[in-house]
């Protein structure tokens, strides 16, 4: 291989390189941004989450109703652009 095709596929490899972790940097603010658009109640219900609760449980703990609690989670869904639970767990982690 000449030393002109491997500058190359140097330079393509760098390039990749710094475009992933552009992305990745990218990808973070978009993270932070959603998390911090959630009010102080959705972060208890992530807690509680987090903590294997379920929706019935998290409702006698912060004293609201089941369906109080379902709204948060959807609310939270929504604003932290998820399609399941898993994935926000992941992206909430993630960050």
């Amino acid at each position: 291989m000449s030393d002109t095709m491997e500058m190359n596929i140097e330079y393509d490899h760098k390039k990749l390189i710094i475009e992933s972790w552009l992305a990745t940097i990218a990808y973070n603010k978009q993270l932070n941004e959603k998390i911090n658009s959630l009010s102080s109640r959705e972060h208890q219900i992530i807690d509680l989450i987090l903590d294997g609760k379920l929706n019935k449980e998290i409702a006698y703990e912060l004293n609201i109703s089941m369906s109080t609690v379902e709204a948060h989670r959807a609310s939270i869904m929504h604003k932290m652009e998820a399609k399941t639970v898993a994935h926000f767990i992941k992206m909430y982690l993630y960050n």
